[in-house]
């Protein structure tokens, strides 16, 4: 079940965010930390709402400027009314309140960890399974996406009786909100909109309920997933979601932030994830952690889609032994690249041009691929020059160093951004200054995020065709997707 959680800054506006809040979710937390109130009569309740009461100090991230005596009477006042359903108090506090003799009025006992996610949650439950409350809640703070299995691991205690709300805070802790159901805890806490968010990276409800469909998920979600960081900008979950929810399909997608590799085969083993894309910096040190790679991955070098080996290929190894890493790129490139092609001039010949790369990862080495299979002849520039050598003798290509490329005055045909420059959020970037584009140049942006970037747009404005990196998403993704799918 999804909770609205609302942290109004008055009366009038929570009677605003109230009305709102009862046509989207059946529960309804009200954070009453900003509320200049001193006795939760004066609060306004929905009679068909079970609402949940909640009042934070400023030490457990909430916004109370009162004392703590005051803030503890407002707990207890709020507990003796009988107008709220539950009421959500601090384990530190917990034996200074009187529990409700009568009544309709439930305890949710809370724990939070603002600093990290601890080893130790099991004595964290059991401490507080001791009080007898009516609602058990664990919060913690994660700082890594490993953090979210120590809270996935609680869902053994969900079958005693005692509902119980767990999950971790912050970016890293994104998972942990969208599978609660998958892992039978109670509810999840949403915002009406981003800047309303009562904690460090709660998911807006128009993303956690339509987005994710996280209230419709349940023990038999299949799991899929976008490996990267950062992954924030990334269309892949909008992509795939989509589509699970077009086509009826008991999946997820996620995006999964992960800061480095040495946790990823506890996290696939542990969450069973049936599929990834694989963004930078990861597609080329992903492949180290895979025993099972398609002849085209190993020639490109790069992986950019792991999908399951349904029909069992291979033998078992050690490693992740049901999932195969491949290559998608190299063929959404082509196609977009093709597309733009045609319509530049009929039987566009690549053979004697000559294709200037910008980078030197997973995406450099993929396209460079298909251009290379074309005849182009390939030139690639980094600021790792070593990088850029490699590439070039993988392709037997050329190789430029980044700070001789202002004076380079050989005829360019194409270029190609495949680094992340240019990349939302930080828009302004670009790879190259503006003079080097000529008219009747081809200039493609791997990037799709924004559409056309400040690359592209410097391009067109000198008189190049320009192509998006959004092709090559949208081409490279469906493949994927059936790659993916049963």
């Amino acid at each position: 079940m999804l909770c609205v959680s609302l942290i109004p800054h008055s009366l009038t506006e929570l009677k605003s965010q109230l009305r709102k809040a009862a046509r989207l979710s059946f529960l309804i937390e009200l954070r009453a930390d900003r509320l200049p109130i001193t006795h939760p009569n004066r609060l306004p309740v929905l009679k068909n709402r079970p609402i949940i009461f909640t009042c934070r100090p400023r030490w457990a991230g909430g916004f109370f400027k009162g004392s703590e005596t005051a803030r503890i009477q407002l707990l207890q006042s709020a507990i003796d009314s009988n107008r709220f359903d539950y009421v959500d108090v601090e384990y530190g506090i917990f034996k200074r309140l009187k529990r409700p003799v009568s009544g309709k009025t439930r305890i949710i006992l809370s724990d939070h960890n603002f600093k990290k996610t601890p080893n130790n949650l099991n004595q964290i439950y059991q401490k507080l399974s001791r009080l007898k409350p009516d609602v058990i809640k664990i919060v913690t703070m994660a700082r890594d996406i490993s953090d979210n299995l120590k809270i996935f691991k609680l869902h053994k205690y969900t079958n005693r009786g005692i509902p119980l709300i767990a999950f971790c805070m912050g970016e890293d802790g994104l998972i942990s909100r969208v599978l609660y159901k998958k892992f039978g805890f109670w509810i999840m806490y949403a915002p009406l909109e981003f800047k309303d968010a009562t904690g460090p990276g709660q998911i807006p409800y128009f993303d956690l309920k339509h987005l994710y469909r996280a209230d419709r998920l349940n023990k038999q979600t299949k799991i899929y997933g976008l490996i990267g960081q950062p992954v924030a900008h990334s269309l892949s979950p909008l992509f795939f979601n989509h589509i699970f929810k077009q086509k009826k399909i008991n999946a997820v997608y996620l995006p999964f932030r992960f800061k480095n590799l040495k946790s990823f085969k506890s996290f696939n083993d542990f969450l069973d994830v049936l599929g990834y894309s694989v963004t930078a910096p990861y597609k080329t040190s992903i492949m180290r952690y895979l025993n099972h790679l398609t002849p085209l991955a190993r020639r490109i070098g790069a992986v950019n889609t792991i999908y399951p080996d349904k029909i069992g290929v291979y033998r078992k190894g050690p490693g992740p032994t049901n999932l195969i890493g491949t290559n998608t790129d190299a063929w959404g490139a082509w196609q977009a690249l093709e597309q733009a092609f045609r319509s530049y001039q009929t039987g566009y010949d690549y053979r004697d041009k000559t294709a200037l790369i910008i980078g030197a990862g997973g995406a450099a080495r993929a396209i460079a691929f298909w251009l290379r299979l074309s005849g182009m002849r390939l030139i690639f520039v980094n600021r790792h020059y070593l990088k850029a050598k490699k590439n070039a003798l993988d392709f037997k290509a050329e190789a430029i160093k980044f700070s001789s490329l202002p004076g380079y005055k050989e005829p360019v045909d194409l270029i190609i951004n495949a680094t992340p420059l240019g990349t939302w959020p930080r828009t302004n970037i670009t790879p190259l200054p503006k003079k080097f584009f000529k008219p009747g140049m081809i200039v493609f942006d791997a990037i799709y995020n924004p559409p056309e970037t400040r690359f592209l747009r410097e391009a067109k404005e000198k008189g190049c065709l320009t192509v998006s990196g959004l092709g090559m998403f949208l081409y490279q993704a469906d493949a994927q997707l059936k790659l993916f799918l049963p």
